[in-house]
């Protein structure tokens, strides 16, 4: 019994462990499983990569960025050849243009920019009022558009103008300022080759063109420095004619132009006045210059196509401002583009700002504006002086470029009004200087607001 129990056991434990070598139809599973599973993981493979390139594709066009760029007096078409250009470069980018009006565009474009809601994402500033937005603009990432390159490639005002704190908050397009237009031939009939560029002798040659009739009445002005009423920029005639004679405009943070200086460029604007034979009775400047009733006035390269279009057959002339010897200076007016603090893509929109400030896309644009007849100064870029001589006038501006200078006005057109009302008679230059230290003051302690007519 237990020789029996042994032997069943032994082969029990030898069913366990013999197992037969497989046959060659079990080899074949094996093979087909494998092959099976190798093309299963290629197919994984294949449709994750498929659905990558959707998933990307998808987030690409979900994440397609418009910009909104809004201009002041510029044709759509001047910018439309480099917005298509930008738009192949960047599939995912559309830049939507919005021409919009320059009445009260200040006050406007300040409280839209506050408010956060429906906000540009590029706008168009005057260079005065760049110091005053900073607070509400986004400026240049210096990967992008650092300060070095304001510095070494463009005009020293532009860093004047657009730099804040060592950080650019705007970039330019052009150069534009207040230049002194003239007409050829009432200078020639004046025996004149030009207004002189001494402003002492320019003001003692203004008699000579005036014209009277039999009733001694003014038919011709020497120019339109007068009141505010029909003059062209009359405080902004005031405060060249300050900066000319080397007032000390602020010192210190306070404003100072009340002084020796002040006093008597303002005199001398009155004298002007009292013998230029402009008055009240003329229209507005730049008909009256087209059609010939005033021999020269102070506007900038961006009015002359107005003018050329009252009068193609004008003899125009232009020159820089007349100066008093041992100094030439100019003062700036132009827009500048800038970015908004709350644009919903900051770092894109000064993307498409640097491309426009690649020197061979400025003289595109420059030319698509000749193209226009349009006068728009002097190219922005000091290294591309060489191009000037292709555009009406522009040697002109690029000389009062390098000689301008600016100063911190806080709200510039409310202190051209303040000027304007020292021309008129209605306050005096001592009340003019206070009432532009309160808008410092206010606007140090955050309670100014730009009054709603500007």
């Amino acid at each position: 019994m237990d020789n029996l129990g042994t032997e069943n056991k032994v082969s029990i434990s030898s069913q366990e462990v013999y197992k037969s070598p497989p046959s060659e139809g079990q080899n074949r599973k094996v093979i087909y499983l494998l092959v099976a599973i190798v093309i299963i993981i290629f197919a994984i493979i294949i449709l994750i990569s498929t659905l990558g390139k959707a998933i990307f594709s998808n987030k690409t066009v979900n994440n397609k960025i418009t910009l909104t760029m809004w201009e002041v007096g510029e044709n759509q078409s001047i910018y439309q050849s480099l917005i298509n250009e930008y738009e192949k470069q960047n599939p995912n980018i559309t830049i939507n243009y919005v021409e919009v009006p320059s009445t009260y565009y200040a006050s406007t474009l300040y409280s839209k920019i506050k408010s956060g809601k429906e906000v540009p994402d590029i706008v168009s500033i005057p260079n005065s009022f760049v110091p005053y937005f900073s607070s509400i603009l986004y400026n240049a990432p210096t990967s992008i558009f650092p300060v070095s390159l304001l510095e070494s490639k463009y005009y020293p005002i532009f860093q004047e103008d657009l730099t804040v704190n060592n950080k650019v908050y705007a970039i330019p397009t052009y150069y534009d300022g207040l230049a002194l237009l003239y007409n050829k031939s009432e200078y020639s009939s004046a025996n004149l080759q030009g207004p002189s560029s001494n402003l002492y002798t320019f003001e003692s040659e203004i008699p000579q063109l005036v014209n009277k009739d039999s009733n001694q009445t003014v038919t011709q002005a020497a120019i339109d420095i007068g009141g505010t009423g029909n003059t062209y920029d009359a405080g902004q005639i005031l405060n060249l004619l300050m900066q000319i004679n080397k007032t000390v405009m602020t010192s210190n943070g306070n404003v100072t132009f009340a002084n020796q200086n002040g006093q008597e460029a303002l005199s001398l604007y009155q004298s002007i006045q009292s013998q230029d034979g402009w008055n009240s009775t003329f229209p507005s400047a730049i008909p009256a210059f087209a059609n010939g009733t005033v021999a020269s006035i102070f506007a900038t390269a961006s009015d002359i196509k107005q003018i050329m279009q009252i009068n193609p057959n004008l003899n125009l002339g232009v020159s820089q401002p007349p100066q008093i010897p041992g100094g030439t200076i100019n003062i700036p007016i132009y827009n500048a583009q800038a970015v908004p603090i709350n644009s919903k893509n900051p770092e894109q929109a000064w993307q498409f700002l640097s491309f426009l400030s690649q020197p061979q896309n400025l003289l595109t644009i420059f030319k698509n504006r000749q193209s226009q007849g349009e006068i728009v100064g002097t190219l922005p870029r000091l290294d591309m002086s060489q191009y000037n001589s292709q555009f009406s006038f522009a040697s002109t501006f690029t000389q009062m470029a390098s000689t301008s200078t600016s100063w911190y006005e806080g709200d510039p057109e409310a202190v051209n009004s303040i000027f304007n009302n020292v021309i008129d008679g209605n306050i005096t230059l001592a009340e003019a200087q206070q009432k532009v230290q309160d808008i410092y003051y206010k606007i140090a302690n955050g309670i100014y607001s730009i009054p709603t007519n500007e």
